[in-house]
């Protein structure tokens, strides 16, 4: 008989068609850190087989792309990582592939990065009157990332030496800020409000000067008046005797021997 005869045959993929994600899109991270997952993309021809070997374009709206020229491994699959930029808010990546017309895009999130900054800042429109004291401030505490993106949800306590605060304890609103009133202690000077992030070691201080310069003693103006500072203003305020008495009346001698001569004539 006729031995049998096998025939094999190997498919090839046709050029490259459209392009997927598999992994990676709708990715969140705070805001200079790396996605948790890798971008996985996948080239396949008109039938769906994969297509190996095929160059991909990739451009990013901000962060940093580990590689942004990629190629298709055997399977048809090309991988990258992504890392958020320093400003939190949404990122985009658009990939291209020559000659397949629709391009793909992924997005991600960056959010605000762990609070590092507490600051203060007087509520707008707080006025008091110039050279008045003022007896109480408005304020906005303000907590913010290492790179100036706002922190929500941040405790935040106070505490003062002088004074109390309301509320001693605030949550920063999605602009990272909170409102509070301090009303300041009696006593002229500085006074000092310190805020601390919970669970972090971040601090802030908003610094204020309670009434004006310090009043000179009550005693110094009392001794101007009672008693001149030195002897010199003193010798200006009286003269000695002797010459006082000199200007007031002729010398006794000489007034006599004018009356004498007058009664010989």
């Amino acid at each position: 008989g006729i031995p049998p005869v096998t025939i094999s045959a190997a498919g090839l993929a046709g050029a490259a068609a459209a392009i997927s994600v598999t992994a990676g899109d709708g990715q969140r991270a705070a805001a200079g850190a790396e996605l948790p997952k890798a971008i996985v993309l996948k080239v396949v021809d008109e039938n769906g087989s994969a297509v190996s070997d095929v160059a991909l374009g990739l451009a990013a709206s901000g962060g940093v792309l580990a590689d942004s020229a990629l190629t298709t491994d055997s399977l048809g699959y090309a991988r990258t990582r992504w890392t958020m930029g320093h400003s939190a808010g949404d990122y985009s990546l658009a990939v291209h592939v020559d000659g397949v017309k629709k391009l793909v895009k992924l997005t991600a999130r960056a959010t605000p990065a762990a609070a590092a900054n507490l600051a203060f800042d007087d509520v707008p429109g707080e006025k008091h009157s110039r050279g008045a004291a003022a007896k109480q401030k408005k304020l906005f505490a303000v907590v913010t990332d290492v790179y100036g993106n706002p922190v929500p949800d941040a405790r935040v306590n106070f505490k003062v030496k002088s004074g109390t605060v309301t509320p001693a304890r605030v949550v920063s609103d999605p602009k990272g800020r909170a409102a509070l009133t301090w009303k300041l202690g009696s006593l002229p000077g500085e006074q000092t409000l310190t805020g601390i992030v919970r669970g972090t070691d971040v601090t802030g201080e908003y610094v204020t000067q309670v009434g004006g310069p310090l009043r000179e003693p009550a005693t110094k103006p009392a001794s101007l008046k009672s008693a001149p500072p030195s002897g010199k203003a003193a010798s200006l305020k009286s003269l000695p005797l002797g010459k006082a008495a000199s200007l007031k009346s002729p010398p006794v001698a000489k007034s006599a021997s004018l009356k004498s001569d007058a009664r010989y004539k």
